[in-house]
């Protein structure tokens, strides 16, 4: 027993160093790679090395020894990347079988003196012309308008309250249905697509550097893994924004447009909710009846003035009269006197 269990020891050691040390095919690696299909040629961007020249080997064989490669060189797009590219010649010689269709193939890139891992390159999932005017055309294809309307008044009590809101206008044509599906934000699945949204309809210059073109794939993907499977029916062409929407909440509104002839198309919009409340307060104007008691001075009405001033004249007069008559009677007395004397 204590022989076997050694044999099988010594067949397990063998068999490690053995894995060890033969060769085996090297698996072709996942680095992040874009491909573009321009009207001549394929234009294929390494996230990594693209800021700097290096050259590139193609093969059928993962396996194939990187000696026996031809290497030739990179080019430069546009805005100066450098990028490995497929010709019609390339093509028809690595990527195509006998009956003319299309088949997988490995690239080896060769910069500083280091040769990557096989990266196997499949012109079945590229970028083409159609894909990004697809993406740029995206919130233009339905056209809408983005509105905003004050809703009738409500009052209650003496508080009169005013709310404007938000809501998306389809521009409709004559003879089309419209259908819509809105999905309110913050949401897992929507977060990605919602920023690449706002990174592409701010991209500047050459769409065909590799951010933007990566950018647009992945929007392009989200999108189809996005597309809703219910809709809701349109009224008077016009979405509202839901009841409950707070001011600045944000939305995804999908739109699907149907011709009369059962022809769908479908677009996506980016709502933000308005919501906007002014309260009006009503009062009543009272008056109230103030009694105020004056000390002085006095201010009297100008009548009572004047009844003043006559009485005061008509009671000198009197007392001038009586005046009058006393020195009038004296004198008569002294008359009399000297008469008798």
């Amino acid at each position: 027993m204590k022989k076997l269990v050694k044999e099988i020891s010594v067949v397990l050691v063998v068999a490690i160093m053995l894995f060890l040390i033969l060769p085996f095919p090297a698996n072709a690696t996942n680095e992040k790679i874009e491909i573009v299909k321009t009207a001549n040629e394929y234009l294929i961007y390494d996230s990594v090395r693209m800021k700097n020249n290096f050259e590139f080997a193609y093969a059928t064989e993962s396996s194939t020894e990187v000696d026996t490669l031809n290497f030739i060189n990179a080019i430069q797009d546009t805005d100066g990347n450098y990028v490995a590219y497929i010709d019609s010649d390339i093509e028809s010689i690595y990527f195509k079988n006998k009956e003319g269709k299309s088949r997988a193939q490995y690239m080896w890139i060769k910069q500083n003196n280091t040769v990557s891992n096989p990266i196997k390159i499949d012109l079945s999932n590229v970028i083409t012309q159609d894909i990004v005017d697809f993406v740029y055309a995206t919130t233009n294809r339905i056209p809408v308008k983005i509105g905003q309307e004050e809703r009738e008044p409500i009052t209650e009590g003496n508080t009169t309250r005013t709310t404007t809101v938000g809501y998306l206008q389809i521009e409709a044509k004559e003879g089309y249905t419209y259908e819509y599906q809105l999905i309110d934000l913050p949401n897992n699945d929507y977060t990605q697509f919602v920023t690449l949204a706002k990174e592409i309809s701010n991209f500047v210059d050459n769409e065909n550097s590799y951010e933007n073109i990566s950018k647009i794939n992945d929007f392009y993907n989200l999108y189809y893994n996005l597309l809703p499977e219910k809709w809701e029916k349109v009224i008077d062409n016009k979405i509202e924004q839901p009841e409950e929407a707070k001011n600045g909440d944000e939305y995804v509104v999908w739109i699907k447009r149907i011709n009369p002839s059962g022809q769908e198309i479908v677009d996506v919009q980016f709502m933000t909710s308005v919501r906007e409340e002014r309260e009006k307060i009503l009062t009543e104007t009272e008056t109230e009846e103030v009694v105020t008691t004056t000390k002085l001075p006095v201010t009297f009405d100008s009548n009572i003035i004047l009844i003043l001033v006559l009485v005061i004249i008509i009671l000198a007069i009197i007392a001038l009269m009586i005046t009058k008559k006393k020195l009038e009677k004296s004198a008569n007395t002294g008359e009399k006197n000297e008469k008798k004397s």
